[in-house]
C-alpha cells in the first residue's frame, strides 16, 4: 500500500471515528443534564411540601422555576468533574475504566440528593446527620436503641429507592435511545447545544437572583442543599447594621458574641442546693404534690383564646391564669418543645443532643418522685425530638400515631389516656403531650363540618386556598375546644395542674406565608397559654412571657421554689409583674436567625454556626420584615447591647 493509500485510509478512519466520539460525548452531556433536571424535579417536589414548605411562601411560577433552576445548576455544578472526565476519556480514547468511575461518581452523587431530601422529609434531618451517628458508636444507643439512627434512614430508602432505580434505568435508556437517534445526523449543531446549555444553566442563577420575588425561599433553600457552594449563597441584607442604626457596628457587638456563643454549649446539668429541702418527703396532713399536664397543641394561634373561636375553653381560662403576650421561643415544633423542656434558649439545640444531656428540671421532677410521661398523637421522630422527647427525659413514652388512625382519633385517645392517669396513679404525674388536629392540612371528625365543602386544600397558595386552609383550621380548633371542654371537667376535681399552650403559630398569610418555620412573626412565634389548677390563682398576665417560664412556674406551683432551676433563661410567672427583653431563634440556613424582642423594638441578629461573628441585621415589625422606619440612632447601640446581655445572660447584671 502506498503512502498515499496509507494517508487516506487513515484520514477516512479518523473522519468515521470523529462522529463517534462527538456522540459518546453528546450524548453523556445530555445524559448528564436530563438525570440532573430528573433530581432537581423530584427535590422540588419534595422542598415544595416538605421540609421548607415552599409552598407556604406565595412563590410565583417564575419564582418555582428559579427554584428548579438553582436546583439543577447546583447538581450540574457538582458533578461536572465526572462529565469532564467521561468526555476526555471518550476523546481520547483511553482509560475506558475512569468512565465507569465517573458515572458511579455522578450516580452516587444523584442518589445522596434523593435520600437526602428523603430524610429531611421523613426525619428532619439530613443524611450527614445519620452517617455522623454511625461513626460515633457512642451515640448509636440514643433512646435505648439504634432505631433513632436506622428508622430514618430505611424509611428515606423505602421512599426514595424507586426513584434512584428509575433515574439508574432512565441514564441509561437516554444513552442507548440517544446513539441509535437519526439526530445524530446534526451531531455538531446539537453538540454546540448541548455545550452551551451546559455553560449557561451553571453560572445563570447568580445573574438571575436579582429578579426572584421571594428571596427568602432560596436563602432556605441554600440551608437544605446535600451540596452547598459559594455560587449558590444567598444574598443578604446588604451592610450589616445600616438599616438598625444608620451604621455599620457588628464591630460593637463583639463583645457580645461570646455570650451568644456560650449559649450554643449545652449546659452540664447540676441540682441546686436549696433542693435538698424541697424532694424530702410530703410531712403527714399535706396533700400529695399536683399531678402536671402539659397540652402542647400544634399550630396553636395566640389571637385564638377568644369566647368567639373557643367558648368552652375560654370559660375555663377565667378561672385560670392566662398569659396574653406569651412566646414560644421558636416558630416551629423541635425548638418550641426544647425550649419548654429545657427551660433554655434552643441555641444549644444540636449540641445538648449531641451529648445526650438531659434536662434540668426534669432531673428535678424526678428528684420530687414524678413519673414522667409523654403520651402524644403523633411520633417524635422528626429533627430529633425523639432524642429528647423519650428515655433521656421520660420514664414512659406512648405514642397512638402507629395505629394510622386520622388525628382526632389520636388526639381523643391521648386525652383519655391522659385522664385515667392522673385519676388513677398512685404517685405525681408529669405528663407532655402533643395534639395534632390542628396541624396542616387540619383534622377534624365530621360532626364539626359545621359549613361545608371540606375537601383536602390545594397546595398552591393563593387567597382561595388560604381561606379553605383557614376554614379548616377553625374546624379543627372547634374540635379540641370540645376535648378540651370535656378533660378539663374530667380533672377538674383532681389534684392536677393543666398548662394548654403550643408549639408555635399559625399564619395563614397574616405575615405574607402560610403555615409556620419561616419567619420570626408574632403569628408564627406567639401561642395562647392556660395554667388551670390547685394553688393557680385567675388573671391576666399582661407581661411578655415565653415557654421557657413553664418550668419555672410549675416547679414553683409543686413546691419545690421559684429559683430552684439555675439553668434556667425563665422566670416564675406566678410573681412577675415586669416586661423583659426576650430572645426568639430560627434555625435557617447556615445560620440562626434571632430576634430580640423588646418594647422599644426588635433587633434582628444573624448568628453563623461556624462561626464567632454576629451581625446586626436590622429592626424588624410584628409579622418579621425588617422596617426601616424603626431605624435608631448610633448612640442607642449602647442600649441594645445591655438589653441583649440582659436577655441571653439573665442572672448577670449588664454592663
Amino acid at each position: 500500500m502506498s503512502r498515499s493509500e496509507l494517508k487516506s485510509q487513515t484520514a477516512d478512519s479518523v473522519r468515521g471515528a470523529l462522529p463517534r466520539k462527538a456522540a459518546w460525548i453528546t450524548g453523556s452531556l445530555l445524559v448528564w443534564i436530563l438525570s440532573s433536571l430528573m433530581v432537581a424535579w423530584f427535590e422540588f417536589g419534595i422542598f415544595w411540601n416538605l421540609p421548607l414548605l415552599l409552598f407556604t411562601m406565595n412563590l410565583t411560577a417564575f419564582d418555582q422555576a428559579l427554584v428548579v433552576w438553582t436546583l439543577l445548576a447546583r447538581t450540574l455544578l457538582v458533578t461536572s468533574p465526572a462529565v469532564l472526565v467521561i468526555a476526555a476519556s471518550h476523546w481520547s480514547g483511553r482509560f475506558p475504566a475512569s468512565r465507569v468511575i465517573a458515572w458511579g461518581w455522578h450516580l452516587f452523587v444523584l442518589t445522596w440528593l434523593l435520600i437526602d431530601c428523603g430524610l429531611q422529609c421523613v426525619t428532619g434531618a439530613s443524611l450527614w446527620h445519620y452517617v455522623n451517628k454511625a461513626m460515633m458508636t457512642e451515640d448509636l444507643a440514643v433512646g435505648g436503641d439504634i432505631s433513632a439512627v436506622t428508622e430514618g434512614v430505611q424509611a428515606a430508602l423505602w421512599i426514595m429507592g424507586v426513584r434512584i432505580l428509575l433515574l439508574a434505568v432512565g441514564c441509561f435508556c437516554a444513552m442507548r435511545l440517544w446513539l441509535i437517534s437519526p439526530f445524530q445526523k446534526r451531531l455538531p449543531r446539537a453538540l454546540a447545544v448541548v455545550s452551551v446549555m451546559s455553560l449557561l444553566i451553571i453560572p445563570g442563577i447568580v445573574g438571575a437572583r436579582v429578579f426572584v420575588g421571594n428571596p427568602h425561599s432560596l436563602e432556605q433553600l441554600h440551608g437544605a442543599m446535600a451540596f452547598r457552594t459559594w455560587l449558590f449563597h444567598p444574598d443578604r441584607i446588604a451592610d450589616y447594621g445600616a438599616a438598625a442604626f444608620g451604621k455599620a457596628c457588628n464591630t460593637e457587638f463583639c463583645d457580645v458574641t461570646g455570650d451568644l456563643r456560650k449559649l450554643c454549649e449545652a449546659p452540664r446539668p447540676s441540682l441546686h442546693p436549696s433542693l435538698r429541702v424541697a424532694v424530702i418527703d410530703v410531712p403527714r396532713g399535706v396533700a400529695q404534690r399536683p399531678n402536671i399536664v402539659i397540652l402542647f397543641t400544634e399550630s396553636f394561634r395566640h389571637n385564638v383564646l377568644t369566647p368567639e373561636r373557643l367558648p368552652r375553653l375560654s370559660r375555663w381560662a377565667e378561672r385560670s391564669l392566662v398569659g396574653e403576650r406569651h412566646f414560644t421561643g421558636s416558630n416551629c415544633s423541635e425548638l418550641g418543645a426544647f425550649g419548654c423542656i429545657y427551660s433554655r434558649i434552643p441555641l444549644c439545640y444540636d449540641d445538648t443532643l449531641d451529648q445526650q444531656i438531659p434536662s434540668e428540671a426534669f432531673s428535678i421532677w424526678h428528684q420530687l418522685g414524678y413519673q414522667r410521661q409523654a403520651v402524644s398523637s403523633c411520633s417524635a421522630n422528626f429533627c430529633r425530638m425523639n432524642e429528647f422527647i423519650g428515655p433521656l427525659n421520660f420514664d414512659r413514652v406512648t405514642t397512638f400515631a402507629e395505629q394510622g388512625n386520622p388525628w382526632h382519633d389520636n388526639d381523643r385517645q391521648t386525652l383519655s389516656t391522659i385522664a385515667d392517669e392522673v385519676k388513677t396513679a398512685s404517685s405525681p404525674q408529669f405528663i407532655f403531650s402533643i395534639l395534632m388536629a390542628t396541624h396542616y392540612s387540619y383534622d377534624y371528625p365530621p360532626e364539626f363540618d359545621i359549613h361545608p365543602p371540606a375537601s383536602v386544600p390545594p397546595l398552591p397558595p393563593n387567597p382561595g386556598t388560604a381561606d379553605l386552609l383557614r376554614d379548616r383550621y377553625f374546624k379543627a380548633l372547634a374540635f379540641l375546644d370540645a376535648e378540651f371542654d370535656q378533660f378539663l371537667t374530667s380533672v377538674a376535681d383532681t389534684n392536677t395542674i393543666v398548662v394548654i399552650t403550643g408549639d408555635h403559630g399559625e399564619s395563614f398569610l397574616d405575615d405574607g406565608f402560610l403555615c409556620h418555620g419561616t419567619r420570626l412573626s408574632d403569628i408564627q412565634s406567639r401561642t395562647p397559654l392556660m395554667i388551670f389548677g390547685p394553688n393557680v390563682e385567675p388573671r391576666r398576665l399582661t407581661v411578655t412571657s415565653s415557654h421557657f417560664d413553664l418550668m419555672p412556674t410549675l416547679l414553683d406551683l409543686a413546691g419545690a421554689g421559684e429559683h430552684v432551676l439555675e439553668q434556667s433563661h425563665g422566670r416564675s410567672l406566678l410573681t412577675v409583674d415586669e416586661n423583659r427583653e426576650l430572645f426568639l431563634t430560627h434555625a435557617q440556613t447556615d445560620d440562626w436567625q434571632c430576634l430580640l424582642v423588646h418594647e422599644d423594638g426588635r433587633l434582628g441578629l444573624t448568628l453563623p454556626r461556624n462561626s464567632d461573628k454576629v451581625f446586626v441585621t436590622g429592626f424588624y415589625d410584628t409579622n418579621g420584615r425588617v422596617d426601616l422606619t424603626q431605624r435608631k440612632n448610633p448612640d442607642e447601640i449602647l442600649v441594645w447591647k445591655q438589653r441583649l446581655r440582659a436577655a441571653v445572660c439573665p442572672d448577670e447584671k449588664a454592663d
